[in-house]
């Protein structure tokens, strides 16, 4: 499955599911961004062990991505109890 936005657009952000998870990457009057192989968008959204994170390869010429963000903190089971609505 792939999404783009916005429609009819100089500039779109695309989606795709992807074995791994969710791939993310940007194109407009500047190009299409990438990462190292060429392949592959810059942003992945995946669950890793269990774990979920973000990977962002910010340069196109490192073949390590730049950041790999560890969402676990962010799940709903970790909210403090005095936080929680409803």
């Amino acid at each position: 499955m792939k999404i783009t936005w916005p429609k009819n657009s100089n500039a779109e952000i695309s989606a795709e599911v992807i074995s791994e998870g969710l791939a993310i990457r940007h194109t407009g009057e500047l190009g299409t961004t990438s990462c190292y192989d060429g392949d592959y968008a810059p942003i992945v959204i995946e669950w890793y062990d269990g774990v979920p994170r973000i990977i962002i390869w910010a340069d196109i010429n490192d073949q390590d991505p730049t950041h790999i963000i560890d969402m676990s903190k962010a799940l709903e089971s970790n909210r403090n109890e005095e936080t929680k609505t409803g």
